[in-house]
């Protein structure tokens, strides 16, 4: 599946590729998850409005997916070990 990125967008592939390649696929989605929860739990420590929270859901519910996406990828790994 392929997403329409934006020009900017190109400029961080070569760095998250350098990132999977040195740490793996399900440390970085792992880290990523982290990121998005802490930038949720900032956000609503820090900001009453409805408009922050309404941000701060959206945070949180991107962790959520890519905490999944983490699960998915440790499952196939495991699989595969299996498998092997």
């Amino acid at each position: 599946m392929s997403i329409p990125l934006p020009v900017a967008v190109e400029d961080i592939t070569t760095p998250l590729e350098r990132m999977v390649d040195r740490h793996g696929l399900l440390h970085v989605l792992i880290g990523l998850s982290l990121v998005c929860q802490e930038k949720a739990d900032h956000i609503r420590a820090n900001s009453p409005s409805r408009e922050d929270r309404a941000l701060a859901n959206a945070w949180a519910r991107d962790g959520r997916l890519l905490d999944r996406a983490a699960r998915s990828v440790r499952g196939a790994a495991r699989k595969l070990r299996l498998e092997d």
